[in-house]
């Protein structure tokens, strides 16, 4: 012993024996003494024949247990069973998951939660304290609870570190329950940040949905009035009377979807469907591009139909306006528009230009798209406008030569 090296610095924490290992270890040395001692007075052998009778009686008894232990056979084993005795550390365990769970649907904010379920971990018998941490920045969230004495153990899962505080070194069975413990924190932690994540993306979502829209139906006010002002610079003297009627007829509808813009600004939930007979809008359509070189065609109109103005009025402009800018690129463009209001509601524009990109036409009508005016979100916003009232707006043609889209609904079975 005095040349083996000495070290003079304490240690820091208690060696703990553990207490199953030392009763195996004390119940082999029981049965090997007692073995002994039966052979001895049994067989009337010495020590040494008995000593080696008893080793392989343990051995046999030990290959057998480590058998029954992991069997081949189809049966569970030993194993299992001891497993399960092991692993379940009693009912403190369950009714703290069961607070948890309860817990985790009534409180939504992350931090106020963590709170909460450390405290009800700190009941718990082996717990007497312990600190956490959620994120590794400055601002991040962290906190204490019970008792910080005794031995220390962590654990770390995602942005959640956790450090807890007992009065003994824990057994491997709990410091594998409290692991798992602490990843069960973190993922419910983390899915309440998550939530509240996606709640702030909702309500920016709304906010820039709302702004696209009141955008959107300025945009078709101005091609409006741009119309107007286009009529305005061509008329004459014999056309004046003309031009008055269009005034007439034009400036109470700008009004009203003016009026309409400002709600929505005052009020941005979904507004009211305004209704307006069919043959009307329709007329009222070919009165405002008259001069815009467009084919306008109708395939029969029921005169009682009545159509949602708004929708038919953001649709047609958004379509006709974007055909009239294609065609300041392609000067032979042709455009036409068609309505028909029978069995079935249709409207649809076509032109005889180039066909709309692969890649863009799957995306478009489905998200905002980058064009080259912009990010082409009047179309997506008219078809979600579409989709709300209950129409389509598709593209049902994209070729060489005739592009087409459509906006239609099937009038129900009478």
């Amino acid at each position: 012993m005095a040349i083996l090296p000495f070290e003079d610095s304490e240690r820091d924490e208690a060696q703990v024996v553990d207490l199953f290992s030392g009763i195996i270890l004390f119940l082999l040395l029981a049965v090997l003494m007692l073995g002994c001692l039966a052979f001895m007075l049994v067989r009337a052998a010495g020590y040494v024949e008995s000593l080696l009778l008893t080793l392989l009686s343990l051995a046999a008894l030990l290959l057998l247990l480590g058998w029954a232990w992991n069997p081949r056979a189809g049966f569970s084993g030993l194993g299992v069973l001891f497993s399960r005795h092991v692993l379940s550390v009693g009912l403190p365990f369950e009714q703290w998951m069961h607070h948890l769970a309860e817990h985790a649907m009534r409180e939504d904010d992350p931090a106020a939660f963590l709170d909460d379920a450390f405290a009800g971990l700190a009941r718990l018998p082996w717990v007497g304290g312990g600190e956490w941490r959620a994120g590794e920045r400055a601002e991040d969230r962290s906190g204490r609870f019970g008792r910080l004495e005794g031995q220390k153990t962590e654990y770390h899962h995602g942005p959640l570190a956790v450090t807890l505080y007992t009065s003994q070194r824990l057994s491997p069975a709990l410091s594998w329950h409290f692991g798992l413990l602490a990843r069960l924190l973190g993922e419910f932690y983390l899915a309440k940040v998550h939530a509240a994540q996606l709640q702030r993306l909702s309500y920016v979502e709304a906010v820039h949905e709302t702004g696209a829209r009141v955008t959107h139906d300025v945009k078709n006010l101005l091609q409006s009035l741009n119309t107007l002002c286009f009529a305005a610079e061509w008329q004459d003297g014999d056309n004046s009377a003309e031009f008055q009627r269009l005034l007439r007829r034009q400036l109470p509808v700008i009004t009203q979807r003016l009026q309409q813009t400002l709600d929505k600004l005052r009020r941005p939930e979904e507004q009211p469907m305004t209704w307006q007979g069919a043959a009307s809008w329709w007329a009222d359509l070919k009165q405002r591009y008259a001069g815009a070189a467009i084919d306008f065609t109708e395939g029969g109109i029921d005169p009682a139909l009545e159509v949602p103005g708004g929708l038919f009025n953001s649709v047609a402009e958004n379509l006709l306006q974007n055909a009239l800018d294609k065609r300041l690129h392609e000067p032979a463009l042709r455009i036409s528009a068609r309505f028909s209001g029978g069995g079935a509601i249709e409207f649809s524009v076509c032109d005889s230009g180039s066909p709309i990109a692969g890649d863009l036409a799957v995306k478009l009508l489905r998200g905002p798209v980058e064009s080259a005016g912009g990010f082409g979100i009047g179309l997506y916003q008219s078809a979600r406008q579409a989709e709300g009232a209950g129409y389509r707006l598709e593209l049902q043609t994209n070729q060489a030569g005739h592009v087409c889209f459509r906006l239609h609904r099937r009038q129900p079975a009478a």
